[in-house]
């Protein structure tokens, strides 16, 4: 072993907790990224294979009923590969172990079973027979869920008759890999099933022979989703088309593509702020023992040896420090990362979600914490190289000081030790702002992960309390007259009945356009009201148009401004209506007009489509038994089951992350205040023994240096809330706004707990460092030269 080897070797033993520090933060941030990007690609293979595996559709288009022979219509479309008609409807479930009922979409097969696009995964069982009624296929997720198999029955309520599907087989469908029930931000498997029926079966049980109301379609190479949807549109408006998409507003996938986004997003700015304390940590470590090493740098120099064998020497003491970092984090990272997509098999449902670490991402990672090394390593091997042998042989001159009027104010206001530190504070303001720079990131890694918490309680408030006041909604299968009210209104235990009127519509204002839907309302709604901007119930207005405030945004509208809307129903004219107000709204993007506008817009008589009921909560078994037997019933929601599927879901999800991040952040900051505090204790040690030595006590010399480290707490403590509000941000901004919005809210408990957590773990590893003060060995120290 080479003499500078050897030497290498004594210094990290004799570092090895503060290189150590060090290394735990290298490995957090190769950690994080290795972890998320590879999560990334273990989501973003099983996606591909499966959507391949599958045939999974370009496009989907809806309509009331349209004759089969449109399809060929379809197919002459320009860009059109292929177009593949079925039929879905919904229908109600009665589920043995739940007593409100479950709302099941029903989808026929295609012939033959195993062909066509979005091609099923048969899991367990057999395909049902062709022909033969009452068998199905079940979607997995519900049927783990309530313990369901192959023999199994369900009764249902199926186009107003009760109908027993036998259970033949278990399956997923590329079109469900996340599957969110209307009205919830979030996946409920307990109380939404997915079902598969033989087309002929389903035909005559909805009277749909020769005539389908959905369609799949294929896009051929270089064609034009817009043009095609378009397309689409003009060929299905004659049978009540809903408007074509792609899939880019497919449900599934869309919540699909925005996880892999924000996974992506999360995975380059973790680990930069990790990487970048370390690169600081290394250059302050580093500038250290070349300042303490001037006189062997000189004596190296007079031996012989090159500024660049001197140089290469200190920067391997960088590079092997990223490369304990770099191995440990990709182990970290692979752990993580595969407990990643443990959790998100609850949640994304692939035939296959393997987990695997990326070569590519391991590499990348390792040379990106290489490069930090290298940066924080530069300005003191720089130092090194350009250190003449004469000079290095003396001590560096000591810098030059002026007594400005801030001195002199602090030397009015401050004790002598209090001077002490203040003083030394100011004469390395560069170092003392990036330590608290670096405690300021611990404390807003841990303000990022746990903000989300007090946002996600303001959306439920204002959602499902202010907005929301029913207990129960249904669904009917098409518009009825709203006489349908009152026999709702006599069922057992329900207290108060609103009707609604929902219209599917295409919104156009310049060169914007967006598909949503108007729902009528009464003047002023009682069990689903609109929010204004100050939080309040507002009236629907008589006459024109009101916006949900994001919705507004998208297309540029302000209220008073004209905006044509499209009905994409019965007559599907185009009208130019005034926007009257805007509505302020946390989940999806609606318009709002006064019940009878919308009859006039219409052109019909009062009709619903659908009811909010408000229940007494004594008798709401006896309403949900009394619902199944409603014929025009095809969906119930609870609004109380959103509350259920937070609360189950969400916590413990936030809990988990809140926990990681925050053991993060007290990586960060005892890497930071360790660091700090031992270099401070080498830089003055002669100065904190000769305090000693003429009577100062243990306790007021320890105090200057905590005092200091204490400083650079009270510093990071602001900077940290900022760095985490502008982090929060960027999470706010990167969430799908189309979907939920979340609200830039951070409650004081946040702040506190985010401080509370980066300042204990900074006042316990300064305690360590105490203790090393206490037990100076006075006689050494001042012998040492200064």
């Amino acid at each position: 072993m080479r003499a500078l080897d050897r030497k290498l070797l004594r210094e990290l033993v004799t570092m090895r907790w503060q290189l150590l520090a060090i290394i735990m933060v290298v490995a957090c941030g190769v950690a994080s990224y290795v972890a998320m990007l590879s999560a990334h690609s273990s989501l973003s293979r099983s996606r591909s294979s499966y959507y391949a595996d599958s045939d999974f559709a370009d496009a989907w288009a809806s309509a009331k009923r349209a004759p089969d022979s449109v399809v060929h219509e379809l197919l002459a479309i320009p860009g059109v590969a292929r177009a593949e008609p079925r039929i879905v409807q919904l229908l109600t479930l009665d589920v043995a172990d739940m007593p409100e009922p479950a709302t099941g979409r029903l989808v026929s097969l295609p012939t033959p079973l195993e062909s066509g696009l979005n091609r099923l995964h048969l899991r367990r069982g057999r395909w049902p027979e062709p022909g033969r009624s009452g068998e199905v296929l079940l979607s997995e997720p519900f049927a783990n869920i309530h313990g369901l198999g192959p023999g199994d029955e369900l009764s249902s309520i199926m186009a107003g008759r009760r109908e027993r599907l036998r259970i033949v087989g278990i399956a997923l469908s590329p079109e469900y890999v996340f599957s969110v029930p209307a009205g919830s931000p979030w996946p409920d498997d307990k109380r939404s099933a997915i079902l598969w029926m033989d087309r002929d079966v389903l035909a005559a049980a909805f009277a749909m022979q020769g005539a389908f109301n959905d369609v799949t379609l294929a896009l051929g190479v270089g064609a034009s989703e817009h043009q095609v949807t378009d397309a689409i549109d003009r060929v299905l408006a004659p049978w009540g088309g809903l408007g074509a998409h792609g899939r880019d507003l497919q449900g599934s996938h869309r919540f699909l593509e925005d996880e892999l986004t924000q996974l992506r997003s999360m995975g380059a700015t973790v680990p930069t702020i990790f990487l970048g304390v370390a690169a600081f940590l290394l250059n302050a470590v580093l500038s250290r023992i070349v300042a303490g090493q001037r006189e062997q740098i000189a004596a190296l120099k007079a031996l012989g040896y090159g500024n660049l064998r001197i140089g290469v020497h200190y920067a391997e003491l960088a590079l092997a420090v990223v490369a304990c970092g770099s191995v440990l984090g990709v182990a970290l990272g692979a752990w993580g990362g595969n407990a990643m997509v443990d959790l998100y098999r609850d949640y994304f449902r692939f035939p296959n979600l393997a987990f695997g670490v990326d070569g590519e991402t391991a590499v990348t990672a390792v040379a990106i914490s290489a490069a930090a090394g290298i940066v924080g390593a530069l300005a003191a091997v720089r130092g090194a190289v350009k250190l003449p042998p004469a000079e290095a042989m003396r001590p560096p001159s000591p810098p030059r000081y002026r007594r400005g009027a801030i001195t002199r104010t602090l030397e009015r206001v401050l004790s002598q030790p209090g001077r002490m530190v203040a003083r030394n504070l100011a004469r390395n303001p560069v170092r003392t702002l990036l330590s608290s720079l670096g405690i300021a990131f611990s404390i807003a890694i841990i303000i990022s992960g746990s903000f989300s918490q007090d946002a996600l309680v303001h959306v439920m408030d204002i959602s499902f309390q202010r907005e929301q006041r029913y207990d129960v909604q249904v669904a009917f299968a098409e518009a009825l007259s709203d006489e349908v009210l009152h026999e709702l209104r006599a069922l057992p235990g329900v207290l108060d009945v609103e009707g609604q009127r929902i219209a599917p519509v295409r919104l156009h204002a310049g060169s914007h356009r967006y598909e949503t839907a108007i729902i009528g309302m009464g003047a002023q709604p009682r069990l689903r009201r609109l929010i204004g901007a100050d939080l309040r119930p507002t009236t629907v207005p008589e006459r024109g148009l009101v916006l949900t405030d994001e919705l507004a945004r998208r297309l540029e509208l302000r209220v008073g401004d004209q905006v044509e809307v499209e009905l994409l129903e019965g007559r599907r004219r185009r009208v130019v209506v005034e926007v009257a107000g805007l509505s302020t709204e946390m989940l999806g993007l609606s318009g709002y007009m006064r019940d009878t506008a919308l009859r006039r817009l219409l052109g019909e008589g009062p009709r619903v489509t659908g009811a909010l009921l408000a229940v007494d909560p004594q008798q709401r078994a006896a309403l949900y038994l009394q619902l199944q037997t409603v014929p025009a019933v095809v969906s119930v929601g609870l609004r109380s089951a959103v509350f259920d599927i937070f609360n189950e879901t969400t916590a413990s999800i936030q809990t988990t992350t809140t926990v990681i991040l925050s053991l993060f952040a007290c990586v960060i900051a005892v890497g930071v205040v360790y660091n700090g505090a031992r270099i401070t204790l080498v830089e003055r040690s002669r100065e904190l023994a000769t305090l000693r030595v003429i009577g100062f006590t243990r306790a007021e010399v320890s105090g200057i240096l905590l005092w200091e480290l204490a400083v650079q707490l009270l510093l990071a403590i602001p900077l940290g809330w900022l760095l985490g509000w502008m982090l929060a941000l960027g999470i706010v901004a990167g969430v799908d706004s189309e979907l939920y919005r979340f609200p830039l809210l951070i409650s004081p408990r946040t702040y506190v707990f985010a401080t509370g957590v980066v300042s204990a773990a900074g006042f316990l590893t300064a305690l360590t460092v105490r203790r090393k003060i206490d037990h100076l060995d006075l006689v050494e120290v001042l012998k040492t030269r200064e």
